[in-house]
């Protein structure tokens, strides 16, 4: 058993992952790490069963770590990337200037800004809390 005091000297898995730029100069609410635990997973992880659902994915950084994975892994699965893309300036705003204003759609943004991964990410106008997953789009 491990003491608290040497858990931070083991090196997780991801750590060691080497993040390409077209993922580290995405605008983000994700730290580093997030990301490159999120490509691990779809690299690692993801056994081509199921689905990979990113819930509130805002300018795409999240769909496009997943997707980096699924490239690393050679695989053509899609992510689902389900959001409103609507915008909320009052949170928002601090991690990205855009210009958009209340309610605006900034799903045109997300697809600029998730580049060529948008190939491994179909992203799709949802609210959440009236939303039931068929397992298939």
């Amino acid at each position: 058993m491990l003491s608290t005091g040497t858990a931070h000297l083991i090196a997780l898995p991801w750590q060691a992952l080497s993040m390409p730029e077209s993922v580290t100069r995405m605008r983000s609410m994700l730290s580093p790490e997030e990301s490159q635990y999120l490509t691990w997973l779809a690299a690692e992880k993801f056994e081509g069963w199921g689905a990979i659902i990113d819930l509130g994915p805002w300018l795409g950084s999240s769909s496009a770590a997943f997707a980096e994975g699924l490239k690393r892994r050679g695989s053509n699965a899609k992510i689902h990337s389900l959001d409103l893309f609507r915008w909320e300036p009052s949170y928002m705003a601090s991690f990205a200037a855009t210009g958009y204003k209340e309610s605006d759609d900034f799903l045109p943004l997300f697809k600029r800004e998730v580049g060529d991964y948008g190939a491994w990410i179909d992203a799709e106008k949802q609210d959440l809390t009236n939303y039931r997953w068929n397992g298939a789009h």
